[in-house]
């Protein structure tokens, strides 16, 4: 029979009314994986999830036979292939995030830099600016990111694009440095900001605001980002075409296919189909 906990597991304090508790507790073990803990050992698991050990190496069986997990010899786990399908398939379901993935592709095919894309999530003091997609360079030397990553408002390009197009953080952003009030204007008026050393000194960025219909306002921020000594300012033009083209894009659904140009409206309005 198994033991009753001492104490309340992650799964418990957070449990799904009307859920699976089994469930609950091999989706906490998922939850302790990310960017910076990408491997864990049995009992790194075991202490996050606050589950005993025994448990969760049963749990942990069940999540590597369904090739959700991966255990390496010296017995430490990490996420399994079965994630990256559901991650084909919650792009597939997303038409949103095919588009900005297909930006995002293109972006980094012209430039030879990394692309990402930001989002606005949260709302009053949890305002957040969080990595959406992010496709890398091929260089060997890369500023890393990964989906989920939760970036800085007030510095880094991509930050500061995001603050000058958002009334919000633009308010209490200039509360705190009210001199930042030109860079704004500044970042307004010509429609992307680049910059080295801005968040990181190693680091430089290139960042224009995604103004869509669909958002009535900013819908997102692209960028591409790269080390310091890679900077290049005719770079500029390429991402500001990215981001009117992902801006189209997302609002009227359409991908061109590769090698196809895009049709543009004729001044009356039609798609020059009729």
């Amino acid at each position: 029979m198994p033991r009753k906990a001492r104490f309340l597991s992650v799964a418990d304090e957070h449990a799904a009314d009307g859920g699976v508790a089994a469930v609950d507790r091999a989706l906490s073990l998922m939850a302790a994986f990310n960017a910076q803990r990408p491997t864990l050992s049995l009992t790194e698991l075991a202490t996050h999830a606050k589950l005993y050990k025994s448990t969760t190496l049963r749990l942990l069986n069940s999540l590597e036979h369904a090739r959700w997990v991966l255990r390496s010899s010296d017995g430490r786990y990490q996420p399994g292939p079965a994630l990256e399908t559901l991650q084909q398939a919650y792009h597939a379901a997303t038409p949103r995030l095919r588009l900005v993935h297909h930006a995002l592709r293109e972006l980094v095919n012209t430039t030879g830099e990394s692309a990402v894309f930001y989002e606005l999530r949260g709302a009053g003091p949890t305002l957040r600016r969080v990595v959406v997609d992010r496709v890398e360079s091929p260089h060997n030397v890369q500023h890393r990111l990964h989906p989920g990553d939760v970036m800085p408002l007030d510095r880094g390009t991509g930050g500061r694009v995001m603050t000058a197009y958002v009334p919000t953080l633009l308010s209490m952003a200039l509360r705190e440095q009210p001199s930042d009030g030109s860079l704004y204007d500044e970042i307004r008026a010509e429609g992307y900001f680049a910059a080295v050393g801005d968040n990181a000194p190693e680091i430089a960025g290139i960042s224009v605001p995604v103004i869509t219909q669909e958002a009535k306002g900013l819908s997102g921020v692209i960028s591409i980002t790269s080390p310091a000594a890679r900077h290049k300012a005719e770079h500029i033009p390429m991402v500001v075409e990215a981001g009117r083209r992902l801006a189209a894009a997302l609002d009227d659904g359409l991908i061109p296919r590769r090698g196809e140009r895009r049709r543009e409206p004729r001044e009356d309005g039609s798609d020059g189909n009729d």
